[in-house]
Protein backbone atom coordinates (compact mmCIF):
# COMPACT_ATOMS: atom_id res chain seq x y z
CA UNK A 1 0.00 0.00 0.00
CA UNK A 2 2.75 2.44 0.97
CA UNK A 3 4.81 1.61 -2.11
CA UNK A 4 1.80 2.18 -4.36
CA UNK A 5 1.14 5.52 -2.67
CA UNK A 6 4.75 6.64 -3.05
CA UNK A 7 4.93 5.60 -6.70
CA UNK A 8 1.63 7.27 -7.54
CA UNK A 9 2.44 10.48 -5.72
CA UNK A 10 5.96 10.67 -7.12
CA UNK A 11 4.61 10.12 -10.63
CA UNK A 12 2.16 12.97 -10.12
CA UNK A 13 4.90 15.34 -8.95
CA UNK A 14 7.14 14.38 -11.88
CA UNK A 15 4.30 14.87 -14.37
CA UNK A 16 3.49 18.32 -13.01
CA UNK A 17 7.14 19.36 -12.90
CA UNK A 18 7.83 18.05 -16.40
CA UNK A 19 5.37 20.55 -17.85
CA UNK A 20 7.74 23.39 -17.00
CA UNK A 21 10.72 23.55 -19.34
CA UNK A 22 14.18 23.51 -17.79
CA UNK A 23 16.98 25.71 -19.14
CA UNK A 24 20.57 26.73 -18.46
CA UNK A 25 22.16 30.10 -17.72
CA UNK A 26 25.69 31.49 -17.66
CA UNK A 27 28.04 33.31 -15.31
CA UNK A 28 28.76 36.97 -16.02
CA UNK A 29 30.91 39.62 -14.34
CA UNK A 30 30.75 43.39 -14.14
CA UNK A 31 32.40 46.02 -11.93
CA UNK A 32 30.19 45.06 -8.97
CA UNK A 33 30.94 41.33 -9.07
CA UNK A 34 29.78 37.98 -10.41
CA UNK A 35 26.17 37.17 -11.25
CA UNK A 36 24.31 34.32 -12.95
CA UNK A 37 22.28 35.25 -16.01
CA UNK A 38 19.19 33.25 -16.99
CA UNK A 39 18.94 35.14 -20.28
CA UNK A 40 15.55 36.59 -21.16
CA UNK A 41 14.02 35.25 -17.94
CA UNK A 42 16.19 37.17 -15.43
CA UNK A 43 19.04 36.25 -13.06
CA UNK A 44 19.77 34.38 -9.83
CA UNK A 45 19.03 36.44 -6.71
CA UNK A 46 17.67 36.46 -3.16
CA UNK A 47 19.46 33.51 -1.59
CA UNK A 48 20.83 30.09 -2.47
CA UNK A 49 20.94 28.64 -5.99
CA UNK A 50 22.50 25.45 -7.31
CA UNK A 51 24.66 26.18 -10.36
CA UNK A 52 26.61 23.44 -12.15
CA UNK A 53 26.48 21.16 -9.13
CA UNK A 54 27.58 23.72 -6.52
CA UNK A 55 25.56 26.02 -4.27
CA UNK A 56 25.99 29.81 -4.29
CA UNK A 57 24.40 32.64 -2.33
CA UNK A 58 23.13 35.65 -4.30
CA UNK A 59 22.14 39.06 -2.95
CA UNK A 60 18.80 40.74 -3.75
CA UNK A 61 20.68 42.59 -6.50
CA UNK A 62 21.88 39.30 -7.94
CA UNK A 63 25.56 39.33 -6.99
CA UNK A 64 27.27 36.20 -5.71
CA UNK A 65 28.80 36.42 -2.23
CA UNK A 66 32.48 35.43 -2.13
CA UNK A 67 34.78 34.28 0.68
CA UNK A 68 32.42 35.15 3.53
CA UNK A 69 29.67 33.95 5.83
CA UNK A 70 26.18 34.21 4.35
CA UNK A 71 23.30 35.96 6.17
CA UNK A 72 21.95 32.55 7.25
CA UNK A 73 25.29 31.45 8.72
CA UNK A 74 26.91 29.29 6.04
CA UNK A 75 30.42 29.63 4.60
CA UNK A 76 31.31 30.27 0.96
CA UNK A 77 34.81 30.23 -0.51
CA UNK A 78 36.60 32.65 -2.84
CA UNK A 79 34.64 31.29 -5.81
CA UNK A 80 31.34 31.69 -3.95
CA UNK A 81 30.73 27.94 -3.51
CA UNK A 82 29.18 26.68 -0.26
CA UNK A 83 31.75 24.90 1.93
CA UNK A 84 31.66 22.84 5.12
CA UNK A 85 34.96 22.58 7.02
CA UNK A 86 36.72 23.88 3.93
CA UNK A 87 35.20 21.27 1.60
CA UNK A 88 33.05 22.44 -1.31
CA UNK A 89 29.62 20.80 -1.14
CA UNK A 90 28.46 19.33 -4.45
CA UNK A 91 25.32 17.83 -5.86
CA UNK A 92 25.37 14.06 -6.23
CA UNK A 93 24.21 12.32 -9.37
CA UNK A 94 23.31 15.59 -11.06
CA UNK A 95 20.10 15.85 -9.06
CA UNK A 96 18.60 19.23 -8.20
CA UNK A 97 19.53 18.66 -4.58
CA UNK A 98 21.68 16.42 -2.48
CA UNK A 99 23.43 18.09 0.43
CA UNK A 100 22.82 16.84 3.92
CA UNK A 101 24.30 18.45 7.03
CA UNK A 102 22.82 16.81 10.11
CA UNK A 103 19.05 17.14 9.81
CA UNK A 104 19.25 19.82 7.10
CA UNK A 105 18.49 18.73 3.53
CA UNK A 106 18.82 20.86 0.41
CA UNK A 107 16.25 20.22 -2.31
CA UNK A 108 17.00 22.59 -5.16
CA UNK A 109 17.15 26.01 -3.51
CA UNK A 110 14.99 24.92 -0.57
CA UNK A 111 16.49 24.14 2.83
CA UNK A 112 14.55 21.61 4.92
CA UNK A 113 15.12 21.07 8.63
CA UNK A 114 13.45 17.78 9.48
CA UNK A 115 12.20 16.65 12.88
CA UNK A 116 14.04 13.66 14.32
CA UNK A 117 11.24 11.22 13.52
CA UNK A 118 11.40 11.86 9.75
CA UNK A 119 14.10 10.06 7.77
CA UNK A 120 14.99 9.90 4.09
CA UNK A 121 13.05 7.00 2.59
CA UNK A 122 14.18 7.17 -1.03
CA UNK A 123 15.31 9.45 -3.83
CA UNK A 124 13.68 8.52 -7.11
CA UNK A 125 13.61 10.60 -10.31
CA UNK A 126 14.44 13.82 -8.43
CA UNK A 127 11.63 13.27 -5.90
CA UNK A 128 12.80 13.16 -2.28
CA UNK A 129 10.64 10.95 -0.04
CA UNK A 130 10.74 11.18 3.77
CA UNK A 131 8.75 9.20 6.35
CA UNK A 132 8.54 8.50 10.06
CA UNK A 133 9.05 4.99 11.48
CA UNK A 134 5.42 3.86 11.29
CA UNK A 135 4.89 5.58 7.92
CA UNK A 136 1.98 7.61 9.28
CA UNK A 137 3.58 10.79 7.89
CA UNK A 138 5.07 11.07 4.40
CA UNK A 139 6.73 14.06 2.77
CA UNK A 140 7.65 14.20 -0.93
CA UNK A 141 9.65 17.17 -2.22
CA UNK A 142 11.03 18.24 -5.58
CA UNK A 143 12.39 21.31 -7.34
CA UNK A 144 13.00 21.89 -11.06
CA UNK A 145 14.49 24.84 -12.91
CA UNK A 146 12.06 26.47 -15.37
CA UNK A 147 11.89 29.06 -18.12
CA UNK A 148 9.49 31.34 -16.24
CA UNK A 149 10.41 35.02 -16.47
CA UNK A 150 10.67 37.44 -13.54
CA UNK A 151 7.58 39.25 -14.82
CA UNK A 152 5.56 36.03 -15.00
CA UNK A 153 6.79 34.83 -11.61
CA UNK A 154 5.64 38.07 -10.00
CA UNK A 155 2.20 37.87 -11.64
CA UNK A 156 0.16 35.96 -9.06
CA UNK A 157 -2.84 35.51 -11.35
CA UNK A 158 -0.65 34.02 -14.09
CA UNK A 159 1.20 31.74 -11.65
CA UNK A 160 -1.98 30.46 -9.99
CA UNK A 161 -3.64 29.73 -13.33
CA UNK A 162 -0.57 27.89 -14.62
CA UNK A 163 -0.21 25.75 -11.50
CA UNK A 164 -3.97 25.10 -11.23
CA UNK A 165 -4.16 23.84 -14.81
CA UNK A 166 -1.26 21.43 -14.41
CA UNK A 167 -2.34 20.11 -11.01
CA UNK A 168 -5.88 19.56 -12.30
CA UNK A 169 -4.70 17.68 -15.39
CA UNK A 170 -2.43 15.36 -13.40
CA UNK A 171 -4.11 14.88 -10.02
CA UNK A 172 -7.74 15.65 -10.79
CA UNK A 173 -10.24 17.82 -8.93
CA UNK A 174 -9.17 18.84 -5.43
CA UNK A 175 -11.29 18.96 -2.29
CA UNK A 176 -10.02 22.45 -1.51
CA UNK A 177 -7.63 24.96 -3.02
CA UNK A 178 -6.18 28.19 -1.67
CA UNK A 179 -3.08 30.37 -1.46
CA UNK A 180 -1.35 30.46 1.93
CA UNK A 181 1.41 32.66 3.35
CA UNK A 182 3.89 30.57 5.35
CA UNK A 183 7.24 31.32 6.97
CA UNK A 184 8.91 30.25 3.71
CA UNK A 185 6.71 32.49 1.58
CA UNK A 186 3.55 32.13 -0.47
CA UNK A 187 2.31 28.73 -1.70
CA UNK A 188 -0.61 27.49 -3.78
CA UNK A 189 -2.14 24.55 -1.90
CA UNK A 190 -4.48 21.70 -2.83
CA UNK A 191 -6.04 19.10 -0.52
CA UNK A 192 -7.02 15.59 -1.61
CA UNK A 193 -8.52 12.52 0.08
CA UNK A 194 -6.62 9.28 -0.40
CA UNK A 195 -7.99 5.77 -0.88
CA UNK A 196 -5.15 4.35 1.22
CA UNK A 197 -6.29 6.29 4.28
CA UNK A 198 -3.88 9.20 3.91
CA UNK A 199 -5.05 12.78 3.63
CA UNK A 200 -2.85 14.70 1.20
CA UNK A 201 -1.94 18.34 0.77
CA UNK A 202 0.09 19.60 -2.17
CA UNK A 203 2.09 22.83 -1.90
CA UNK A 204 3.34 24.36 -5.15
CA UNK A 205 4.97 27.61 -6.25
CA UNK A 206 7.43 29.28 -8.57
CA UNK A 207 10.40 30.91 -6.82
CA UNK A 208 13.74 32.07 -8.18
CA UNK A 209 12.96 30.50 -11.56
CA UNK A 210 12.28 27.10 -9.98
CA UNK A 211 9.03 25.17 -9.67
CA UNK A 212 8.90 23.77 -6.12
CA UNK A 213 6.47 21.22 -4.72
CA UNK A 214 5.74 19.54 -1.40
CA UNK A 215 3.22 16.79 -0.86
CA UNK A 216 2.47 16.01 2.77
CA UNK A 217 0.51 12.79 3.40
CA UNK A 218 -0.74 11.87 6.86
CA UNK A 219 -2.93 9.14 8.33
CA UNK A 220 -4.10 11.78 10.82
CA UNK A 221 -6.46 14.00 8.83
CA UNK A 222 -6.56 16.56 11.66
CA UNK A 223 -2.81 17.28 11.65
CA UNK A 224 -1.85 20.92 11.05
CA UNK A 225 -0.08 20.52 7.71
CA UNK A 226 0.67 24.24 7.32
CA UNK A 227 2.20 24.27 10.79
CA UNK A 228 4.35 21.26 9.89
CA UNK A 229 5.62 22.91 6.69
CA UNK A 230 6.36 26.08 8.67
CA UNK A 231 8.62 24.10 10.98
CA UNK A 232 10.34 22.17 8.20
CA UNK A 233 10.92 24.88 5.58
CA UNK A 234 12.22 28.38 6.29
Amino acid sequence: MLKRLLIGTAAAIISISASFTAFAGEWKQDNAGWWYDFGDTGYAKDGWHWVDGKCYYFTPDGYCLLNTTTPDGYTVDASGAWTVDGVVQVQAGGMESQEVQGEVYWVGNMRLTLPEDLKLLELNSAVWSFANSDKSKLLLVTSVLTDITDEQENDEEYVNAKIDANVLSVMGVWDSRKTVELASGKWRTYEYPNDDGYSSKLYARFKNHSFETFIFDSLDASIDKDGFVNRVLR
